[in-house]
């Protein structure tokens, strides 16, 4: 299911933020419009930055979970060792 995650996700919200299906912004009349099923250029590159955002976001944490869950299940978290800063333990104590 993981490799259809970014294609089920990118259909939606390409659906979902379709300009003038739910809502518009900036719309012909108003600032926001909803359900008027029209569109401007305006819009249509708000509607674009906006799914581009939500798309990376989306992605990114979905493969971001994808991975620490793949790791955990493997039993290597040799890459997420490495991003924590490493700690080093003083011997002072020794003497």
């Amino acid at each position: 299911m993981a490799d259809w995650a970014p294609i089920i996700l990118g259909v939606l919200l390409f659906i979902l933020l379709s300009p003038g299906l739910i809502f518009q912004l900036p719309g012909n009349i108003s600032r926001v419009e909803f359900g008027s099923f029209m569109t401007n250029g305006k819009a249509i590159f708000i509607h674009t930055l906006i799914f581009f955002g939500v798309f990376t976001i989306l992605i990114w944490v979905q493969i971001r979970t994808t991975n620490i869950i793949g790791a955990i299940h493997n039993g290597t978290l040799t890459q997420w060792e490495a991003d924590k800063p490493k700690r080093r333990i003083s011997r002072d104590l020794e003497t």
